[in-house]
């Protein structure tokens, strides 16, 4: 993401809103490494719950928008 960033400088960088999060993973030196942002905290929480739930296969180079603990859409581009 290149740096911190929180609420609309958030949603700038990612096309992540309010009420949403993003998991991204990431090839790591030959491991999967995952990012769980979300808008806020609660958008965070509902991601780990997401992921806690549903997992994630152990793939790099996936992307999710998270709009509920049950649901999320692969992001493509």
């Amino acid at each position: 993401m290149g740096g911190a960033a929180c609420d609309a400088a958030f949603t700038a960088k990612t096309t992540v809103k309010s009420g949403e999060a993003l998991i991204k993973s990431f090839d790591k030196s030959g491991k999967v490494a995952l990012l769980v942002a979300g808008y806020n905290a609660e958008d965070t929480t509902k991601a780990a719950t997401y992921l806690v739930n549903k997992g994630l296969a152990n793939t790099a180079n996936v992307s999710l928008k998270v709009t509920s603990a049950t649901e999320a859409t692969a992001i493509t581009a």
